[in-house]
């Protein structure tokens, strides 16, 4: 059962790498990638006003939602030097979540850690601007105050 596991690992692997082959992506601008372009793209579309809506992914990431439309759901993309698989099927993500032989190798969250132990200290915070904000119910407040440094 476990052979036949493998072989069928190997077979999507070996399905993959055919298909990296003839992947598409941004090109290579020396010597940033395309975070350049990213950052363009995210202050272009941070800097215009919403619609009232619950579709935000163009907004927050106007990079992946404007390449997978050219590119395809996968595609490549440049960090700096380093070429990044950027994959948006759900059925390949699926694929490489659930693999625990190592085959598809993932990007490093050590520095994610830091931001979960803050969690505590934001929630408290929350709390504390919540109970000051209650007599305010039904009432406008300016919350930007709120938030000076």
């Amino acid at each position: 059962m476990a052979m036949k596991h493998q072989e069928q690992n190997t077979d999507k692997l070996s399905c993959i790498l055919q298909a990296s082959r003839e992947l598409k992506g941004t090109p290579y601008r020396f010597p940033h990638g395309n975070t350049k372009e990213i950052s363009n793209m995210r202050c272009q579309s941070l800097g215009k006003p919403m619609d009232i809506s619950h579709n935000i992914f163009q907004r927050i990431q106007p990079h992946v939602y404007s390449w997978t439309k050219i590119y395809g759901m996968n595609f490549l993309n440049w960090h700096g030097s380093q070429a990044q698989l950027f994959v948006t099927e759900p059925e390949l993500i699926r694929e490489i979540l659930n693999n625990r032989e190592g085959a598809y190798p993932k990007m490093d969250m050590a520095g994610y850690s830091k931001k979960n132990r803050m969690i505590p200290e934001m929630s408290i915070s929350v709390e504390m601007m919540l109970e000051r904000w209650i007599h305010y119910e039904g009432k406008e407040i300016n919350v930007h105050k709120e938030f000076e440094v």
